[in-house]
């Protein structure tokens, strides 16, 4: 008798959900074929976040960007770059970049104070004073770079969407390590 009672019970409760989902259903067919899924939904806000000052605008041409080698093969140089973008393909995050025998590579060297003062003295007394180039450029090889150095990649044509290409220039920053110097700590009373 317990065990009629609980199957009559799961009926019941069977025919109500499928009268409810029956009533449902044509109140929720037309948002289901005007796209209100959730591909729609992803899109809408990829568009939203893309038109806010949170991103940078989709139409933008990109032709460089900066990141840490984790591998270099041949003329090829793996880079790890931080996302242009925080909706990105996560697969664009690392880039192939090759170095073809047109490719400059430079390495950037900090001026020091004096040489950055002896260059705005040669501008002229009747020339607008411009701030010199802070970075002295050397020339060097493929050979010379190394993994996990930073580098700056610039190409000649749009690589956001792209995952290999060639470089037209390479750049690299010497990183001067410069420790202060601390006072000397006076000796604590024992």
């Amino acid at each position: 008798m317990n065990n009629t009672k609980n199957i009559f019970l799961v009926i019941i409760v069977a025919v109500i959900c499928f009268i409810a989902g029956y009533m449902i259903y044509p109140v929720l067919k037309p948002a289901l074929k005007s796209g209100d899924t959730f591909e729609a939904g992803w899109q809408a806000a990829k568009e939203r976040l893309e038109q806010s000052d949170f991103n940078m605008p989709t139409d933008m041409e990109i032709t460089s960007i900066y990141g840490k080698i984790t591998k270099i093969e041949g003329d090829k140089i793996t880079v790890a770059i931080t996302p242009l973008s925080p909706l990105a393909d996560p697969k664009l995050d690392t880039r192939i970049v090759t170095a073809n025998e047109n490719t400059k590579i430079y390495k950037l060297t900090p001026k020091s104070e004096e040489e950055m003062r002896e260059e705005e003295i040669e501008i002229g007394p009747d020339e607008i004073p411009m701030s010199a180039e802070p970075y002295k450029r050397e020339e060097i090889s493929l050979s010379d770079l190394q993994v996990d150095q930073k580098i700056s990649v610039f190409a000649a044509e749009d690589i956001k969407e792209k995952k290999e290409f060639t470089a037209e220039s390479i750049q690299t920053e010497e990183v001067l390590s410069v420790s202060p110097e601390l006072p000397e700590s006076p000796e604590l009373p024992k």
